[in-house]
């Protein structure tokens, strides 16, 4: 009696949790994709109320659309490569509201177009050499755009590189991080790196592989990334690798440790926080690329990665050290700036409000496996409301949904994050 006693108990306080949260699911957009799957880049992003997207059609346009008096679409890109997992694009928009959009590469030269006006895709611009737009790097993948607090754009992104000495890579060439960020009143690209290539971390024995970047409540920008060791390609990373910068030229471990720019492999280390997790060298972890980066409404950041068993599993920073491996149900780590935790699955949706210790589960309003998701940073941050794609499997259907929450159990409201200077009704 007891045991059934205790767990209708149970059942019951799981209720009342359920039943605490209003909720709902609201769908913006569905329209049919290609079936680039490709998670790596930023292809949503909301800017004053409205929505924009870049996506590759059925036909292997690469196009951008926004909601803006209905949804319409400008073509950027008529050919774009059927690489599933890599020329997927990304979007981004500065401080004075131009729209900047990346798109078909994976070590090829820069595909970038920018809008002719303000917050209207209904022209762009292709950039290139000497446009003084054009960013750095001939040889680009995985390019990813985000917003800081203020608004300001920026950029991280691999290039593929002459070696600039002797190493281990067995061929002439190897990977780096690359970042930047947009000076809008000079139309200019500004890099946050050092050395012949303006790289923030590049090494003749170890190939950079995917940088991700975040920016926190007090605007530091947090950066992570993994090593791929002899050769810049293949299925295994290692050591996942971490940075802090507050002044875009000044680079930090996690414990405060200065790097020297470009930082190379044997700089970030366990005992000075740059290591999130310490791997032999000799060691590969299958599939680690995998890598994602979160803050916490206490600025302290949170590195997922996909272990050698295939589990993945999240590291967070509690002020001294990197804490032991959590396991974590997705390559997915989304924290709202209430502390709010998102794991979008390939069915679900699941929220935690205290900091992954429980967790609610919501089925997508239309059910099916679903990939490609992404989620819109930029509304997460100014609103605490998630908004994200997904494009299904079967179909290639491909969804935008918003999903607002709220605790109603918790009345209090969060603390207004700090720096934020944004233009009056912006999401």
């Amino acid at each position: 009696m007891l045991k059934k006693l205790t767990g209708f108990a149970i059942f019951f306080i799981l209720y009342l949790y359920n039943s605490s949260f209003s909720q709902g699911f609201k769908e913006e957009l569905s329209i049919k994709a290609a079936a680039h799957r490709a998670t790596h880049g930023s292809p949503l992003i909301t800017y004053k109320g409205n929505i924009y997207i870049a996506y590759v059609t059925p036909n292997l346009k690469t196009v951008v659309g926004s909601n803006q008096n209905g949804w319409k679409w400008t073509t950027v890109h008529d050919n774009t490569a059927n690489d599933l997992t890599h020329t997927t694009p990304s979007l981004g928009i500065d401080d004075l509201g131009y729209i900047h959009v990346v798109y078909d590469m994976h070590d090829d030269p820069w595909n970038y177009s920018i809008s002719d006006s303000p917050e209207d895709i209904s022209s762009f611009t292709k950039i290139s050499s000497p446009d003084s737009r054009m960013l750095k790097g001939g040889l680009i993948t995985y390019p990813f755009m985000v917003r800081d607090n203020n608004g300001k754009l920026f950029i991280s992104y691999r290039d593929y590189v002459n070696k600039t000495g002797p190493g281990d890579i067995t061929t002439r060439r190897t990977t780096n991080g690359m970042l930047a960020w947009y000076d809008s009143q000079n139309k200019k690209w500004i890099s946050m790196g050092s050395g012949p290539n303006s790289a923030f971390a590049e090494d003749n024995s170890y190939g950079v592989y995917k940088p991700r970047i975040r920016f926190d409540r007090n605007n530091r920008l947090h950066i992570a990334w993994v090593w791929r060791w002899k050769v810049p390609y293949g299925a295994d990373a290692m050591q996942p690798s971490y940075a802090w910068t507050d002044d875009k030229s000044s680079f930090f471990t996690a414990l405060g440790g200065s790097y020297t720019l470009p930082i190379t492999h044997t700089q970030p280390t366990k005992s000075n926080g740059g290591l999130v997790r310490d791997v032999s060298w000799t060691q590969y972890w299958v599939a680690l690329n995998e890598l994602r980066v979160a803050i916490d409404p206490q600025n302290r950041p949170h590195v997922l990665y996909r272990d050698s068993d295939k589990t993945y599993r999240k590291h967070s920073y509690d002020g001294s050290s990197w804490g032991d491996p959590v396991d974590w149900p997705s390559n997915r780590l989304i924290i709202g700036p209430d502390g709010t935790m998102f794991n979008l699955s390939n069915k679900k949706l699941e929220v935690s409000t205290d900091a992954g210790n429980t967790w609610s589960g919501f089925s997508y309003p239309e059910s099916g496996d679903y990939e490609y998701i992404i989620y819109d940073d930029w509304y997460l941050r100014t609103t605490e409301n998630l908004r994200f794609q997904a494009k299904r499997k079967s179909d290639h259907l491909l969804k935008i949904w918003t999903f607002s929450i709220s605790n109603e159990t918790d009345t209090s409201p969060p603390n207004a994050p700090k720096n934020i200077q944004v233009t009056s009704g912006d999401n």
